[in-house]
């Protein structure tokens, strides 16, 4: 995965710490976090502090 051709963004602590206590509401509060605020666009991956994003319609990868 080329990581300078996605979207990089940010998201909150309180998102952050669900990642150490529950994975899978991690997963969907980073995805209808994303969803709202950057609607188009597909989390690929997520590595502390960043999120990568791609659209949705891109094959980038």
């Amino acid at each position: 995965m080329s990581e300078k051709r996605l979207l990089q963004s940010m998201i909150g602590d309180r998102i952050w710490r669900l990642r150490d206590t529950n994975q899978a509401e991690f997963i969907n509060e980073v995805r209808r976090y994303f969803a709202l605020g950057l609607p188009g666009y597909k989390v690929v991956r997520a590595k502390y502090p960043i999120i990568y994003l791609k659209k949705e319609n891109s094959d980038l990868i």
